[in-house]
């Protein structure tokens, strides 16, 4: 007997999800779908007889067949087939003519999640040895059937019981098609909603026969190879993960492979696809993530994230400006073991100036960004040190350590408070936001009287024309302040 898997759903009702991956390869439990309708095949009687599987798809068929093979690792054969995508069964199994020389086959969905018994649907199936079969979990019908060859100009018309929306008039028929009611769980993923969430019922061991790849932690987490995690949290995490062990929560989730999570960040009842990068102190709630995708399944809101600092996808261009984040604070550090003699001096002169206030703070918009709850962007607000004392470098020390910390790069735009950003009105004046948030910058050595006008089309010139070159340029000149006298003298007011 042969078994024959439909995988050709286009799926436009999961877009922007299906613009990067076709509904087949769409990850659930860590495995795409595709692959757990495989193994379902390996848990009936049938399994022993089925040595041929015709695999019919459309979008990502590359992708499809990279990840499938050959069919070895089941102990099958795989053939492929195209079709022009989310035809009906009946018209791609008719222009294969000739290649179908068998009289039944065994026919799945592969865009449906399905936890059943196999084993009892064949059982039943023997009972009815004249008819067409298909399974319903709980009246709904499971996307698997049993089909048989019939004579005539159509011999393949009863293929189409894989279309639900076609079942009505099949189960008038009952001579034609005969339906079978097995236990279990099945679940057709049909808009971004239910996508999110059946990860999030497998992750709970609500779909109890599926594979899922990783080693058990304890009964509510199940982590993947070397994906060091907080025994409090609670889901799926799949292989390579970095950084889950310093997120500030983790809660019923499902994170795909090669996942990097910044400390402090909060992700709760959320999908996160493979190689994706969330940033430090971000808060996702409700949501698939897939890269620069941010999908808000409670609010109906989907997103491109364009802001590296907050979300990014690592098979991007996006990659490099990760890796810069991680250079410039180390270079924090670099410059923080550097300047530990002046912070004593610092430290003195403050205390001198104000004994009972030596530090000041202020709050400061950085590079780190938060998610509302209504899925809008915002800056996030830094607390900024400062020593209270009049010369300029002494003043700006302990800003190092917002740079350590990710809020400040080591060179970029002045840090402004929230207020000055949300006075913002001409488009010119946001033309600055293209560039990052830095300790040095285009207005570090300005005076404090030069006009607002002509420090922020500084910034504005600097965020056009910004590359490695540029920022070197002013780290140069930033150092080369270091040895100019008005560098310690108090600015002028």
């Amino acid at each position: 007997m042969k078994a024959i898997i439909f995988a050709d759903r286009i799926g436009l009702e999961l877009q922007p999800l299906t613009e990067k991956i076709c509904v087949a390869m769409l990850p659930i439990g860590l495995k795409p779908l595709i692959e757990h309708t495989v193994e379902a095949l390996l848990t009936t009687q049938l399994a022993s007889q089925i040595e041929d599987v015709i695999i019919v798809i459309s979008q990502d068929a590359d992708k499809i067949k990279r990840h499938l093979g050959n069919g070895e690792k089941w102990g099958m054969r795989f053939t492929y087939v195209l079709s022009c995508g989310q035809e009906l069964p009946e018209d791609v199994l008719s222009r294969l003519g000739q290649q179908l020389n068998d009289n039944m086959y065994f026919i799945l969905r592969g865009d449906m999640l399905r936890s059943m018994d196999m084993r009892a649907f064949y059982k039943q199936s023997i009972a009815y040895p004249a008819n067409n079969i298909y399974v319903t979990i709980e009246g709904q019908p499971a996307g698997v059937a049993l089909i048989r060859k019939q004579s005539g100009h159509a011999p393949w018309r009863n293929s189409n019981l894989l279309c639900c929306e076609m079942l009505t008039n099949y189960t008038k028929e009952s001579t034609i098609a005969k339906p079978i009611a097995v236990i279990g769980q099945s679940s057709l993923i049909a808009s971004l909603k239910t996508y999110h969430q059946v990860n999030l019922s497998v992750a709970k061991g609500s779909y109890s026969s599926l594979v899922i790849p990783g080693r058990l932690v304890n009964e509510h987490l199940q982590t993947g190879r070397r994906s060091p995690t907080n025994t409090a949290s609670t889901g799926l995490i799949g292989d390579y993960c970095h950084g889950c062990i310093n997120a500030k929560m983790i809660k019923n989730v499902v994170i795909g492979d090669r996942v990097i999570i910044e400390e402090g960040a909060s992700i709760q009842h959320c999908v996160v696809l493979s190689d994706t990068y969330i940033g430090k102190q971000v808060e996702l709630n409700h949501a698939i993530v897939a890269g620069d995708l941010l999908i808000r399944v409670d609010l109906d809101v989907n997103m491109h994230i364009t802001d590296h600092f907050l979300m990014a996808d690592l098979h991007t261009e996006s990659l490099p400006h990760l890796l810069e984040n991680y250079l410039h604070r180390l270079l924090g550090i670099v410059l923080l073991t550097l300047s530990l003699p002046l912070w004593g001096i610092a430290a003195i002169l403050a205390l001198f100036n104000k004994p009972y206030a030596p530090l000041h703070h202020n709050k400061l918009c950085g590079n780190l960004k938060i998610i509302d709850d209504d899925g809008n962007v915002q800056c996030k607000e830094f607390l900024a040190l400062e020593w209270n004392v009049s010369v300029p470098i002494l003043r700006h020390l302990p800003k190092i350590l917002s740079v350590i910390k990710g809020d400040l790069r080591l060179i970029g735009v002045e840090a402004k408070t929230l207020h000055e950003l949300r006075c913002r009105q001409a488009d010119w004046e946001f033309v600055r936001d293209q560039a990052p948030v830095g300790l040095l910058g285009p207005t570090c050595d300005m005076p404090d009287n030069i006009p607002y006008e002509e420090r922020t089309l500084a910034e504005a010139f600097y965020a056009k024309t910004r590359h490695i070159g540029i920022d070197l340029f002013w780290l140069l000149r930033s150092v080369g302040l270091l040895f100019h006298y008005r560098s310690w003298l108090p600015k002028k007011k």
